[in-house]
């Protein structure tokens, strides 16, 4: 598994999509890369996503619709016992940046917040050949994110 691991966009859209209502519109473009080595991982991203889940009928409240923007990098600890993957302390996030806008607000978070809230998180880890994907415990399926290797 050590290496550089580049994310498969479309299956943050599949994800997504399978997950939300069958008019709902999600797009994923740029890149993410994931840098494991023998103890930490660096997450590197320069990432756009959009999405667009309109109100249920007869509903009085707004489509709901926004994007969020990923950009920089952040290396935290990690261990694997097993399938499992533990999330551990960060390392570093110097400058990276997430934000969301959702309705027209922004809702900027540091990726220093964002690395931070992982620690501990579970993931399930299935790698097949130049295959990696990883499926967080205890979240909706639209988090697993798959990868390839470069």
């Amino acid at each position: 598994m050590l290496g550089d691991w580049a994310m498969d966009t479309a299956s943050i859209t599949d994800g997504l999509a399978a997950d939300a209502p069958e008019d709902a519109e999600f797009t994923a473009e740029g890149d993410s890369l994931v840098t494991f080595g023998p103890d930490t991982m660096v997450v590197t991203m320069d990432f756009t996503s959009t999405f667009s889940i309109p109100a249920p009928a007869g509903a009085t409240g707004p489509d709901l619709e926004g994007s969020s923007v990923a950009d920089g990098s952040y290396e935290a600890e990690y261990s694997i016992d097993g399938d499992r993957m533990v999330y551990g302390d960060l390392v570093d996030a110097s400058g990276g940046i997430v934000n969301t806008t959702q309705g027209g607000q922004a809702q900027p978070q540091q990726f220093e917040d964002v690395a931070t809230g992982l620690e501990g998180q579970e993931s399930v880890l299935t790698c097949d050949g130049d295959e990696l994907t990883i499926a967080p415990v205890g979240v909706a399926d639209a988090l697993t994110q798959v990868f390839t290797r470069e």
